[in-house]
């Protein structure tokens, strides 16, 4: 005897499974037709990585911070026994959500005690911040920024913030980063909001003549042009510069040895009006807060090996060969003291590497 309706229910599952099944199909050929960039370690993974490690070194940074995974590497294939960095990228950057994320994500693990009273992780005694000019310019609006719901929150975060605001367009930021999560093996859903599917797909039935990659090479170069040499106007912010101040006296109060590191910038971006504004009054704005605490300052900014060709197509962040040969010269160069296995003199303010 058939029940009624099961027919009509056996129907619609169906449909739904054939459906399911062909746009994994479409996700599976698309995957295969393109080469998509994979997931990237977020703070989440570093604060997991952190729970479960005792580092000796934290590097907090915007994406630029993972580059020191390659030389993190480094370091314990030349040193087994040495220094065990961890480092700690952010997305988006600003000094502000760096602070935060110390407060809020790594000083508990920092600080988290076992029965006996001693400490879980004690093995912590180096910061180094890798930043960069655009670090210390507010956000467009003078908000908070959005990477920290999408990037650093927990549930915890999102439901105080949402008790005390309501639904807001800044903490939706955490729950459509985690819807994000959720269909990370889907190259279709993770590329909703980023844009770079449709092109890539275009590129591979069209592809892109010389004469036309060549001049879209062009017009992003003159793009990150302006955006450098604009940005004397907007860095050295004051709730930024605020942030830095409170972060670097934390760092002061636990004993930390800490290096404030200028990252590298891809050379084709950096023209001659940026290397002698927006660039030497960074470099001297930071190299000065360095001095005054006494803190190792590297400019990095202008001066590593790295070519064109060595960053991404995005101009902004360093191919994995790249990174290799950053670790390399960092770790035979300026950064030599993470093999020392020891304390080191912190290097005078305003050292360019």
């Amino acid at each position: 005897m058939t029940v009624p309706g099961s027919r009509s229910w056996r129907g619609l599952v169906l449909t739904g499974l054939t459906a399911a099944a062909v746009c994994a199909a479409i996700d599976l050929l698309v995957a295969r037709a393109v080469d998509y960039p994979p997931p990237m370690r977020e703070v989440e993974d570093a604060v997991r990585d952190y729970a479960s490690s005792d580092p000796t070194t934290l590097v907090i940074g915007s994406s630029h911070a993972r580059s020191f995974d390659s030389l993190a590497a480094l370091v314990r294939r030349r040193d087994p026994s040495g220094e065990r960095l961890l480092a700690v990228p952010l997305e988006f950057g600003k000094l502000a959500s760096y602070e935060w994320v110390f407060k809020r994500r790594l000083w508990p693990l920092a600080d988290e005690r076992l029965p006996d009273g001693n400490r879980r992780r004690p093995s912590l005694r180096r910061v180094i911040l890798v930043t960069e000019w655009w670090d210390s310019c507010d956000t467009d609006d003078g908000g908070p920024s959005s990477n920290l719901p999408a990037r650093a929150w927990t549930f915890s975060d999102f439901a105080a913030d949402a008790r005390g605001h309501g639904l807001t367009v800044y903490n939706q930021n955490y729950v459509h980063n985690r819807w994000h999560e959720l269909w990370e093996p889907s190259v279709i859903m993770r590329d909703r909001g980023l844009e770079r599917l449709v092109p890539l797909l275009r590129a591979r039935v069209f592809p892109v003549s010389a004469e036309r990659r060549e001049r879209g090479l062009q017009l992003q170069t003159e793009h990150w042009q302006r955006l450098v040499e604009g940005g004397t106007r907007c860095m050295g912010a004051p709730s930024q510069m605020e942030a830095l101040d409170s972060m670097l006296a934390d760092f002061e109060r636990r004993g930390l040895d800490v290096t404030i590191l200028l990252y590298p910038r891809k050379p084709g971006t950096l023209t001659d009006k940026a290397k002698a504004t927006t660039l030497p009054d960074f470099s001297a704005m930071m190299g000065a807060i360095a001095q005054r605490r006494g803190i190792r300052f590297i400019d990095m900014t202008s001066t590593s090996p790295l070519r064109d060709d060595e960053f991404a197509d995005d101009f902004d962040h360093v191919t994995p060969s790249g990174n290799q040969r950053f670790a390399e010269w960092a770790l035979d160069g300026s950064l030599h003291w993470l093999l020392e296995n020891g304390d080191s003199v912190p290097t005078p303010a305003g050292t360019r590497s």
